[in-house]
């Protein structure tokens, strides 16, 4: 569900820092996590570890890819189109630094206070 936006908001909303996304992504749907990952990390300021199945099930080709984006969108870790275990070091004051930069997580609180 990580590819709705607000699904990963109510969860920094809730005070998540690191959001954990498996999924079964096909190939066709690379775009997902190549762009919408980095976005969804960026503009709610979390760490996002996205681990997507690879290879091939019957018909379906999964597209692998799983990568570890950090708060400001950069990608710290991503792996290929086969199985792999990706690490990344998490560094936490990156989160309020990400949150300064873009405050959208600041701006909706504020907005749901007015209304």
């Amino acid at each position: 569900d990580v590819e709705f936006p607000e699904f990963v908001r109510e969860a920094a909303l809730a005070g998540a820092e690191i959001i954990l996304a498996p999924t079964a992504l096909r190939s066709r749907w690379g775009f997902v996590a190549n762009k919408m990952i980095p976005t969804r990390a960026f503009e709610n300021g979390v760490f996002l570890l996205y681990a997507n199945h690879a290879g091939r099930e019957g018909t379906s080709e999964y597209l692998g890819e799983s990568v570890i984006v950090g708060p400001d969108g950069a990608e710290l870790a991503r792996a290929g189109s086969g199985e792999e275990v990706l690490g990344a070091r998490l560094v936490s004051a990156n989160i309020e630094r990400a949150r300064k930069t873009l405050p959208y997580l600041e701006i909706v609180e504020q907005r749901r206070q007015v209304s």
